[in-house]
């Protein structure tokens, strides 16, 4: 590569960089977003958790989670370090 054009690679290289991470980020958020969704509807259908607790409110608010009983809370979000 031709030194004059290291400015245009090292920017180059950074907007790639940030948009990888970006999209990265996006999709692996939708993906385990659905994840949780699909599994607390399952836990609610097998009675496993209060039919009352609404999906949407972790959307809304990330602290309803302490309305999963703790047991049900580690089988939906999943075990630390698994």
């Amino acid at each position: 590569m031709p030194l004059e054009l290291t400015a245009v690679s090292t920017a180059a290289f950074g907007l790639t960089r940030t948009l990888g991470g970006t999209v990265g980020i996006a999709v692996g958020g939708s993906i385990f977003s659905s994840d949780v969704q699909r599994r607390v509807r399952q836990y609610v259908a097998d009675g496993r958790l209060d039919p009352s607790f609404q999906v949407g409110s972790l959307q809304r608010d990330i602290s309803s989670i302490h309305q999963i009983p703790v047991r049900s809370n580690t089988l939906v979000i999943g075990r630390p370090g698994c």
